[in-house]
């Protein structure tokens, strides 16, 4: 069974990893590109944020399928499946997952443009994922059992 407490509990963790990515929101490339700090925060907060989403997919996904998602791509097509978010969305966030794994495991050394670039995508992106959850969830919760 879903449980709305645990979802919603994850839904605040994004909320609040999206509003401090937020905060950087106007950083200029040649800014990220000088390094330091606040690249490594930005970095750190995209991780976060695909994470905490994965971590809702899963929960959600295994309750209705009785599987775990394989990987964090497949989290997303999943959800998808589940009808908790739609395919476009889905198909829009899928990219992250790979984000994700290039930012943890440094895969080839992290493409600095693909981050930055990355920032309005995900706040865009993760807020309308996170809209359609609740969505979902609202539904879900009327519905009953």
């Amino acid at each position: 069974m879903v449980r709305p407490d645990l979802v919603r509990q994850k839904l605040a963790m994004l909320h609040r990893y999206l509003r401090e990515l937020d905060a950087h929101r106007n950083i200029t490339l040649a800014e990220y590109l000088m390094g330091g700090d606040r690249l490594r925060a930005i970095e750190r907060l995209l991780q976060l944020i695909v994470e905490v989403a994965a971590d809702i997919n899963t929960h959600i996904v295994t309750e209705i399928e009785g599987l775990p998602p394989t990987d964090y791509t497949d989290s997303f097509h999943a959800m998808v499946r589940c009808a908790v978010i739609p395919f476009d969305l889905g198909e829009r966030l899928k990219p992250s997952a790979g984000l994700r794994n290039a930012l943890v495991h440094e895969y080839g050394g992290i493409d600095d443009r693909r981050v930055h670039a990355a920032i309005p995508l995900a706040l865009e992106e993760f807020r309308l994922y996170a809209q359609s959850v609740v969505r979902w969830l609202d539904s879900h919760e009327k519905s009953g059992p």
